[in-house]
């Protein structure tokens, strides 16, 4: 097997790939204690990894002095705040993060209903062009362990938003695996994701976009129906010139990749959405990342500096665009499902 001279980005450290030979690839632990003892630690809060490390962390409890600088949080909402991030959250839900870098996630649910959920990641990587892809990486990995890292990434075929949340479940069990930042972090899956409408996302990203897209859709999650809006946009990493054997012959094959940003979900139990869809997009709109984690995106790579204006205002644009679309379509998309128990909270118009 040989592989073109190629420069990637894998999981922010630059990675040369000639020849064959794979130098300073990453290679995840291969037991979930080793995973653990490598990921970041929570307590080492001077660190870069300790302001992104996985988290789970109730909100401030609603008597909390909140520092001057700070906004008050909205009707129904209150602060949340930590090193990386700070957010305007549903009273009495839960935050939970996790990642480093542009592969920070955050989950902000209702402990009680977690279907009631907002969700967003900054970057998926490692969507691969084709099957002929996964193929050359499997390969690969044969002659060279260090090329599994590739070698078990889902396939993005096409490149477009509906079907990058179709192979979601695909992606977090890949991730999950490869990525020892999201150790203890619980990724919804979106399983069985059924597409209700959707239309264009105008995103100012620095790179060319193939696809970004809202999209209103049912899904699963541990067995029970959900409906949400979520948001993506896919983007060409290129291509990386792999050389593999087929037919006795050897033939260049494309072993490239597709990323996913600006990623984000709004859901709630089946019939529920509206009523708590203006809660949860001023929520997702009031994510602010600190200049500590905007700072370090910088030293990873050009590809994260350059994406950092983008995460500035990602939950802005986001939040209201799906708002907007929530607005735009008539109530009858929205079926109705089982009574609702509680009523979300009245906010404030954006």
């Amino acid at each position: 097997m040989e592989i073109g001279k190629k420069m990637f980005w894998g999981w922010g450290l630059g990675v040369l790939l000639c020849c064959g030979a794979c130098t300073g690839l990453n290679t995840p632990p291969s037991t979930p204690e080793a995973a653990e003892k490598n990921a970041p630690a929570a307590t080492q809060s001077p660190s870069k990894e300790a302001a992104l490390a996985p988290a789970k962390e109730s909100a401030p409890a609603a008597g909390e002095a909140t520092p001057a600088a700070q906004p008050s949080a909205g009707p129904g909402l209150e602060l949340y705040e930590n090193e990386a991030f700070t957010m305007e959250i549903p009273q009495g839900w839960e935050v939970a993060a996790a990642g480093r870098g542009l592969y920070h996630v955050v989950r902000v649910y209702d402990p009680r209903e977690p279907l009631k959920q907002i969700f967003t990641l900054l970057q998926a990587e490692g969507l691969l062009h084709n099957q002929m892809a996964k193929t050359a990486w499997h390969e690969a990995a044969q002659d060279d362990p260090q090329m599994s890292l590739l070698a078990e990434a889902p396939v993005l075929d096409p490149p477009s938003v509906g079907n990058f949340y179709q192979i979601f479940p695909q992606y977090v069990h890949y991730i999950s695996a490869q990525e020892p930042s999201y150790t203890g972090f619980f990724f919804p899956r979106f399983e069985g994701l059924k597409i209700v409408a959707n239309q264009p996302l105008q995103l100012n990203r620095p790179e060319k976009v193939l696809d970004s897209r809202l999209l209103q859709a049912t899904f699963s999650q541990e067995g029970r129906i959900g409906e949400g809006l979520f948001s993506a946009a896919i983007v060409d990493f290129g291509e990386v010139p792999m050389v593999m054997e087929i037919d006795k012959r050897p033939r260049k094959v494309d072993g490239g990749y597709y990323l996913a940003y600006d990623i984000a979900a709004i859901t709630a139990p089946q019939g529920q959405l509206g009523e708590w869809i203006e809660t949860m997009s001023s929520s997702l709109h009031s994510l602010r990342y600190s200049d500590k984690f905007l700072q370090s995106l910088a030293p990873d790579s050009e590809k994260e500096e350059a994406s950092a204006p983008a995460v500035i205002d990602h939950a802005d644009v986001i939040s209201q665009a799906m708002l907007k679309f929530w607005k735009s379509k008539p109530q009858a998309a929205s079926p109705k499902g089982e009574a609702t128990q509680e009523k979300a909270p009245k906010t404030e118009a954006q």
